[in-house]
């Protein structure tokens, strides 16, 4: 990993010397998702506001490739920033409401979060060309193999084992309305010492 921080820390000052800030930028966010994938193989949990910036990177990636047909909305209230979350609790669902539900026209992508007695409730929405209900109890099904979805499985067996059976992934679906994926957790969960 060092060698490809290195790397693209390079292209990045090239780019900036060179005055394009569009190219900067979008290496300064690839090189930002990579560090949290390779940090988060050592840490379980982040702060609700760290996983938030990795969105944006994600976010800002592909409004790049999309020449800024999608848009996205995060509305999450500031106090619960802080709020500790397993790692790529949100961010593999935005990936994919832009893989499954976003197409070629673009779309809009709302991230929220309110809070429900002890629990977080995420919800990850998009207006795009939805899918049957069917399909949505598929992508949840633990035995769904290569059928898609992987981020939404990772997310479920994440939640299941860390706050256990009260908590989990729903899929709420219609065609030509979009998919809203909804994440229940426990607002607080014993987290090991060293991430504190």
């Amino acid at each position: 990993p060092h060698f490809l921080f290195n790397v693209l820390n390079t292209i990045a000052w090239k780019a900036q010397i060179n005055d394009n800030e569009e190219i900067y930028e979008m290496v300064i966010s690839l090189g930002e998702l990579l560090k949290m994938n390779t940090l988060s193989r050592e840490r379980d949990f982040i702060t609700l506001e760290k996983e938030m910036e990795y969105v944006k990177f994600y976010m800002y990636l592909q409004q790049m490739r999309f020449e800024d047909k999608i848009t996205y909305h995060i509305q999450i209230p500031e106090h619960l920033m802080q709020c500790r979350i397993p790692c790529f609790c949100i961010q593999p669902l935005v990936e994919n409401a832009i893989k499954y539900g976003i197409d070629e026209q673009g779309g809009e992508i709302w991230v929220s979060l309110r809070r429900e007695g002890d629990h977080l409730i995420f919800e990850v929405r998009d207006n795009g060309k939805g899918m049957s209900q069917e399909t949505c109890r598929d992508l949840l099904r633990d035995d769904a193999g290569d059928k898609g979805g992987f981020g939404v499985r990772l997310v479920k067996a994440m939640v299941k084992s860390t706050y256990g059976e009260e908590c989990g992934v729903s899929i709420y679906s219609r065609e030509g309305w979009g998919t809203k994926v909804t994440v229940r957790i426990l607002k607080d969960v014993p987290v090991p010492e060293y991430i504190r």
